[in-house]
């Protein structure tokens, strides 16, 4: 192979392991399937996400600047209404909010001036 072809290949196989893909949702027979987006304002501070009263995820995340992304994951309730508290035990924080997955299966999440800021959409911007 000539050496441009080697860097094609290269950039090729480097680039398919770095795109992002949103996680792929399947409706169980226990639940209705949801995906949640952690966007902007979250800075490495450890973050609990409550559905229902079922933790879906706990961890540190941090927003890219670049993307307005911190970290991704799915879960399943039991109806399309749901009740999803975000949590920041280091300040005492905790937001809870009613959401309608009918509207929408994809839960944006950001924390902008100390208030959780919730877009529901199938997809976002940068997927």
């Amino acid at each position: 192979m000539k050496a441009i072809e080697l860097i094609i290949v290269a950039v090729l196989i480097f680039g398919a392991g770095c795109t992002q893909q949103p996680p792929t949702l399947q409706l169980t027979s226990t639940g209705e399937a949801f995906f949640v987006h952690l966007q902007e304002g979250f800075s490495g501070e450890f973050v609990r996400v409550v559905v229902d009263g079922k933790e879906v995820f706990s961890g540190k995340p941090t927003t890219d600047p670049r993307l307005g992304f911190a970290e991704q994951f799915a879960g399943s309730a039991q109806t399309t209404s749901i009740t999803l508290t975000v949590e920041i035990p280091s300040k005492t924080f905790k937001s809870t909010h009613s959401l309608d997955l009918t509207k929408a299966r994809g839960i944006g999440i950001s924390i902008v001036n100390g208030e959780v800021m919730i877009i529901q959409a199938n997809a976002f911007g940068y997927d």
